[in-house]
């Protein structure tokens, strides 16, 4: 590059800041007494404490294990396909609000990344801050232009903490998987899944990243009623964040408002236009574009991070647990949705079957067969205007998923769990605004709005003049083929995947197989030899019978109806069970 020009930021890796063994030590000890305390509670209780028990009694254990325990903590929360769900719900609520670290350090973080004084950029902060967690504490301020914005700066020392909570979780579950109480790989999971957050959470240079391209995708190919808030590119660093706060009601007031049945919260919000039951329906769309059309979608997406405009608008102000999925499992995920939106149990269960893929040698009958009864009632709940609101979101739809996994023993890809999530958390944030939630009528009025958008962008481009009439005729003629092409590609896919998923206990069917017509093979040749050497005795009981004899023996044999007849019977009765057991059917139903 010629010199004198200004040269491009350069692309840095962040790294985690290494743990000495005397703070994982500290920490052992520190996670000690709570830990201790819990398992007396186990012990000392005259009877088996329930699921919600014990959920509510480890997020209390959580919340005394410091900063690092809260982080484990929320980490526990997503891990569906290892915990019971109870217990998942009950780490949900673990208080992330914790007390601020001075004004003083986040001003001195803000100084050393705009490089100079911070006077330049801001005029005013508010001193006492909107938010704290473990990760992060987060100040409204204005700035020099006049706009409002929230500064965002992690919280020193989190990640030497973090660092040795990883050393910590390791020392700790080494003896149970040494005992074999638990497999070595699910502490692995757990140690890498706790270093993501550390490469993601705490890097906030990759979280201003996913923050532009949402902002950007959000405009270009996104619903009209959503964005990102703009970020302050000359205060990005890898300890701070500034981006500009958007007017409107933040989404934890909206849900404040509705738990509490707040008659002038509503009516204030009904003044600026905002409803709940459209805010509810665009929370459920928001988390489908995210993962049908979107580059990332938000594993865990945050109502103090989403802000509610008029008109019923919805700006996000982080873009934090931006997680990818790939293609197939993304059109697994829809065919899901789209199955159980038509009440087709039987598609919806082999769907979930290749989303959780690819499985070992395994009774894909025996699991199916579970996974549609959790399904048919769980749909069933989800359509019943009575139920709770909690029921008729996604929930019992995943939980009958995850319940028949951790049954047959099979693991579920951290990526699979994540998308899971999101998709629970963005039903469960539509159904706190919205109680008469309607997930499949929702669903389909997404499907039927997300390719008309697309063509309706480019019908704008060219009433604007941006686009040539030739070109955008061509790009609305390409979606509209496009549209086609998809809904044929889930037909075929249906059949491919359908011969695949049946292939998946390939190994096991043709064990089966192969032992069942050896095993017809001997019995016939063993009951033929036996039939004619005992015909043969008979008729000279002084001589054994030779080869020859017993060759024109068989040739007799073999045309002698009532022979023929049983050797028919047994043909076809191997032939159905091979039949069955290779179809995956039941000769029971």
């Amino acid at each position: 590059m010629a010199e004198g020009l200004p040269q491009p930021t350069r692309m840095s890796v962040f790294k985690p800041p290494p743990a000495s063994r005397l703070a994982v030590l500290r920490t052992l000890l520190r996670w000690a007494p709570p830990l201790v305390a819990y398992f007396a509670w186990w012990f000392v209780r005259l009877r088996q404490p329930t699921l919600h028990e014990r959920g509510a009694r480890i997020r209390q254990v959580v919340e005394s294990m410091g900063l690092a325990g809260r982080v484990i903590g929320r980490l526990g929360a997503r891990r569906m396909d290892i915990l019971p769900v109870e217990v998942c719900l009950g780490l949900q609520q673990v208080d992330e609000e914790i007390d601020a670290f001075p004004l003083e350090v986040a001003l001195a973080r803000l100084e050393a990344a705009s490089q100079g004084p911070v006077g330049q950029w801001i005029s005013r902060i508010d001193p006492i801050p909107i938010r704290s967690t473990a990760i992060a504490c987060t100040w409204l301020a204005e700035l020099t232009d006049g706009r409002r914005a929230r500064i965002m700066v992690r919280r020193p020392g989190i990640g030497q903490e973090l660092s040795a909570a990883v050393g910590a979780l390791s020392w700790a579950m080494r003896p149970f998987e040494w005992s074999g109480v638990t497999s070595a790989a699910l502490g692995q999971r757990l140690r890498n899944e706790l270093r993501r957050v550390m490469l993601d959470e705490l890097n906030f240079r990759w979280l201003a990243r996913l923050q532009l391209t949402f902002a950007e995708r959000a405009e270009r190919f996104g619903p009209k009623w959503v964005s990102a808030s703009e970020v302050v590119r000359p205060l990005i660093a890898e300890d701070v964040l500034v981006v500009v706060q958007p007017e409107g009601v933040l989404l934890s007031e909206l849900i404040d408002a509705v738990e509490r049945q707040d008659d002038s919260a509503r009516a204030r919000l009904a003044g600026l236009g905002i409803k709940p039951k459209k805010v509810g329906q665009r929370l459920l769309g928001l988390g489908w574009w995210e993962q049908y059309e979107h580059v990332f979608f938000l594993a865990e997406p945050d109502p103090h991070d989403i802000v509610i405009q008029e008109g019923n608008r919805l700006v996000l102000t982080s873009c934090r647990s931006g997680e990818i999925i790939p293609g197939r499992k993304m059109r697994m995920l829809r065919r899901v949705m789209e199955r159980l939106s038509t009440n087709d149990v039987s598609g919806a269960a082999q769907a979930m079957i290749h989303l959780v893929g690819p499985l070992p040698p395994l009774d894909m009958y025996d699991i199916q067969k579970r996974l549609e009864e959790r399904l048919f009632t769980a749909v069933n709940r989800s359509r019943n205007p009575g139920s709770p609101w909690v029921e008729r979101t996604t929930l019992g739809v995943w939980q009958a998923l995850l319940q028949t996994t951790r049954e047959a023993g099979l693991p579920v890809r951290l990526r699979i769990v994540r998308v899971i999530r999101s998709d629970l958390n963005h039903a469960i944030l539509a159904g706190q605004v919205w109680r008469k939630l309607s997930v499949w009528s929702s669903f389909w009025a997404y499907r039927s709005s997300a390719y008309p958008r697309i063509v309706e962008a480019e019908r704008r481009k060219r009433e604007r003049g941006s686009l040539p009439d030739d070109e955008a005729r061509g790009a609305m003629t390409y979606y509209g083929v496009l549209r086609e092409l998809d809904r044929t590609a889930v037909f075929v896919e249906a059949v491919v995947d359908r011969l695949d998923a049946d292939g998946h206990a390939m190994p096991r069917k043709g064990a089966y197989a192969v032992a069942v017509s050896v095993q017809m093979g001997l019995l016939w040749s063993l009951g033929t030899l036996t039939w004619v050497t005992t015909a043969a005795l008979r008729a000279d009981p002084a001589r054994i019978p030779s080869w020859t004899v017993l060759l024109e023996g068989c040739a007799a044999l073999f045309t002698q109806p009532v022979y023929l007849g049983l050797t028919w019977a047994a043909l076809l009765w191997t032939l159905r069970s091979l039949t069955l057991r290779l179809d995956d059917l039941d000769r029971d139903d």
